[in-house]
């Protein structure tokens, strides 16, 4: 219980939300707001001494340490970090939170990976047209995971049960494409405030206000990991370039039928024959809720294709599909 040191960084209105230690070093994430600007969310890496190196602490007459590298995030209406996860080999470091004045609406959900030298790898941005907040994040296996919260009626094309509900997003970690969006909950408050991975299942800790004994209520959800995945292809690569998660990068005039794979095989057939006359053109594969869905399926979210005849530019949507894993 001896206190060994104790470290001071920020410019006086800042505040931390998460830390995780790992081979070594320390990463705290959280919020710093210098003068009047924004807050703007902040990753720092410190050695287990506080230091930023062994061989070169930096304390400045203040008593303030400067960290190994810090960075921050702010896209012009405000950020803040909740929490963060490193990669068992040290290598990758993730975080996640929320933005205001997202392109989606209110708060937006982000995730942002960086290199164990604090270089920017990838980020990714999802939210409705109401608030939706990250507060906590795992990874495993290239699999990156988020838990949170969301206010908007509809997010990623699932709609929500009212009120607030827990959100759960799986991403790739090595590309940062968002592979699936669940959403949790009932006609009360409900959020999902942390995510555990054991083994080849999920635990996510968080608050109803739905279900259990009235007023809010701790609630423990376990997911199993997917063991499955879902590739698309185009039929005709000339009419319609799709990649493997179903983003169109290409399209000409003609008609290509765009097909999901997936594995385990899933039910119903997922074919879709899309036209490059249709613009902005977005598939749903029959499922709004789990209620559309066989007996021991549950509606599933999965990155998806979508059509701008205007443009060759890269365009994305949200797609739906039953799922027995």
């Amino acid at each position: 219980g001896t206190l060994l040191w104790k470290r001071r960084y920020g410019a006086g209105q800042g505040g931390a939300s998460g830390l995780l230690y790992l081979n070594g070093f320390a990463y705290i994430v959280g919020h710093d707001r210098p003068g009047t600007v924004n807050a703007q969310a902040m990753l720092l890496k410190y050695d287990a001494a506080g230091q930023p190196n062994d061989a070169n602490p930096n304390l400045d007459g203040a008593g303030v340490l400067t960290p190994a590298w810090t960075q921050f995030y702010d896209p012009g209406g405000g950020a803040n970090a909740e929490a963060v996860a490193v990669a068992t080999d040290g290598t990758s470091i993730y975080i996640t939170g929320y933005r205001g004045n997202g392109p989606f609406g209110n708060n937006d959900i982000y995730v942002r990976k960086y290199d164990q030298n604090g270089t920017l790898l990838w980020a990714n941005e999802l939210g409705g047209s109401q608030s939706d907040i990250g507060w906590g994040i795992a990874v495993s296996d290239g699999r990156v995971y988020v838990v949170g919260e969301t206010n908007s009626p509809t997010i990623d094309g699932i709609s929500t049960n009212g009120g607030q509900d827990a959100v759960l997003l799986e991403f790739d970690a090595t590309s940062g494409v968002r592979l699936s969006t669940q959403v949790w909950g009932g006609a009360a408050n409900d959020f999902a405030r942390k995510v555990l991975i054991a083994g080849t299942d999920l635990y996510i800790l968080g608050q109803t206000a739905s279900f259990g004994a009235g007023g809010t209520d701790l609630v423990l959800l376990r997911y199993a990991i997917p063991s499955g995945s879902v590739t698309w292809s185009s039929g005709t690569t000339s009419v319609a370039t799709i990649d493997v998660n179903g983003l169109a990068t290409g399209i000409a005039a003609g008609t290509s039928t765009i097909t999901a794979t997936s594995t385990p095989a899933e039910v119903p057939p997922t074919t879709y024959t899309a036209d490059s006359g249709l613009c902005s053109k977005t598939k749903s594969l029959g499922c709004q809720s789990d209620e559309d869905c066989p007996t021991g399926e549950t509606c599933k979210g999965y990155r998806g294709f979508a059509f701008d005849v205007s443009t060759t530019a890269s365009v994305s949507g949200a797609v739906t599909i039953c799922s027995h894993y």
